[in-house]
C-alpha cells in the first residue's frame, strides 16, 4: 500500500473519517475538499509571497550593486577577491579598467598578469601575494604597471 501523507490523514481524521472504516459521506468528501482547498490557497499565497520578496530582494541587490560600481568608477577605485580553495578570481569593472582591460574582459591569470608588472617590481609583488594567499597576512603595495597599448601607472593594490 502506498504510503499516505500525514497532513491529509490528520485532516481526514478531524473530519472523522478513519482510515479503512466505511465509505465516507458527500458532505465528510465536500468538507474534506474545502479544507484541502484552503491548505493550497494559504500554500500558493505563501509562495507569491516568498517570489515577490525574492524578486524585491533582487532588484535591492542589482541597485546596490550599479551603485557600488559607479562609486568605484567615479572614485578611480577598484575591487578584487581570490579564493584559495578553488583558485578563482574575481575583479570588479574598474579594476578591469585600472588594469587597461574592458568590463567583459577575461581576467588574466597571475602569469599573463605578472609579465605587464615592471620587473623591478615582480619579486615583491609575487611574495607578497603568496604571502596573502597562504599565511593570510594583509598587504599593501605599490607597483609599476603596463597596460595593454597604453604607458605605464602606477598601481596601488591592498589586500586582505
Amino acid at each position: 500500500m502506498p504510503s499516505k501523507h500525514k497532513l491529509l490523514l490528520r485532516q481526514l481524521k478531524k473530519l472523522g473519517i478513519e482510515s479503512g472504516s466505511q465509505i465516507p459521506s458527500a458532505e465528510q468528501w465536500a468538507k474534506f475538499l474545502e479544507r484541502v482547498g484552503h491548505a493550497y490557497e494559504e500554500a500558493d499565497q505563501e509562495r507569491n509571497l516568498l517570489e515577490r520578496s525574492q524578486e524585491t530582494s533582487s532588484l535591492e541587490t542589482q541597485e546596490l550593486y550599479r551603485g557600488i560600481e559607479e562609486a568605484q568608477r567615479m572614485t578611480g577605485l577598484g575591487n578584487w577577491s581570490y579564493e584559495r580553495g578553488s583558485g578563482i578570481g574575481k575583479w570588479s569593472k574598474e579594476c578591469l579598467r585600472i588594469f587597461g582591460l574592458s568590463p567583459d574582459s577575461q581576467i588574466p591569470n597571475y602569469k599573463t598578469f605578472s609579465r605587464r608588472v615592471h620587473k623591478d617590481d615582480r619579486i615583491d609583488l609575487k611574495d607578497r601575494a603568496d604571502a596573502a594567499v597562504h599565511d593570510g597576512k594583509d598587504f599593501e603595495i605599490e607597483f609599476r604597471y603596463f597596460p595593454p597599448d597604453q604607458e605605464m601607472r602606477w598601481i596601488r593594490a591592498i589586500g586582505q
